[in-house]
């Protein structure tokens, strides 16, 4: 596996995974932006 896939792996579940109050794990897009190198959001 690519060492840039593995790390973002990593980062994924440190950084922008999320449980609501049942315990349901989920992630919002905007966290990963970061992670996938875009520098900000942009309006469609």
């Amino acid at each position: 596996m690519d060492k840039q896939l593995q790390t973002l792996q990593r980062n994924l579940e440190a950084v922008v995974k999320r449980a609501d109050a049942e315990g349901i794990e989920f992630w919002l897009v905007r966290d990963l932006r970061i992670l996938l190198g875009y520098c900000r959001s942009t309006a469609l």
